[in-house]
């Protein structure tokens, strides 16, 4: 604060010397030192028990090992923002697991019954891709999802409510990397999945702009 009061009075002192124009200065200066932009959440979910479910619908094995990835990563961040009470995702695994048939037959929200949530983050992923550029070995990477909240007690859709049925669009990109170290398929693999996981996470809580996804790692003792 001192170093703060400081400057605003050297500008003061200047704009008594020079004559130029001391609300612009100043409000120049206020918007350097204001508070930090925030991004509001898209939706902000109940504080129900909540089951994140992350598939490719139409094409579960194309994506089956990175899913269950992108799954812990917006798990990880939501208990550290402390959005929502989570599922252990070993449960997910679990039920998955004991009848794979049965499992594919089974509605969003009859999934989260079994598992005690009364909410469901569905994530549908439509595309995951890593591709090269023409005559080189240079790599980015693609990937499209569509988010919904699923009320696992009624089977509604909670959110969107403007009649989508696929959910809410996220689209996120990986450049291609500018030195050789970082070009690897699973560098930028790991970098897609953090990327969609953190698209994903930071609709559901009010967030600085441009803020990355770097949540720890959380304790089981914080999963329900």
């Amino acid at each position: 604060m001192k170093n703060l009061s400081r400057f605003l009075a050297a500008i003061l002192l200047g704009l008594m010397l020079t004559g130029v124009g001391g609300c612009e200065l100043l409000a120049n200066a206020a918007d350097k030192f204001g508070p930090e932009q925030t991004d509001p959440a898209a939706y902000v979910p109940e504080k129900d028990n909540l089951l994140i479910l992350v598939e490719s619908y139409h094409n579960p094995s194309s994506v089956e090992i990175v899913s269950e990835h992108i799954n812990r990563l917006i798990a990880a961040e939501l208990i550290y923002y402390k959005v929502v009470p989570i599922i252990n995702p070993d449960r997910l695994t679990v039920l998955r697991h004991a009848n794979e048939a049965t499992y594919r037959q089974m509605k969003t929200y009859d999934i989260g019954r079994r598992v005690s949530a009364r909410q469901a983050l569905y994530v549908d992923i439509t595309a995951f891709n890593i591709e090269s550029a023409v005559g080189t070995d240079a790599l980015k990477g693609h990937a499209e999802a569509h988010v919904k909240i699923v009320d696992c007690v009624t089977g509604q859709t909670r959110w969107p409510r403007d009649g989508t049925q696929e959910g809410y669009p996220v689209v996120v990109e990986v450049p291609f990397a500018a030195d050789a170290q970082n070009n690897s398929d699973t560098v930028v693999r790991e970098a897609l999945a953090r990327e969609l996981s953190g698209h994903v996470a930071k609709l559901f809580y009010a967030h600085a702009s441009g803020q990355t996804s770097d949540a720890p790692s959380y304790p089981e003792t914080d999963l329900q």
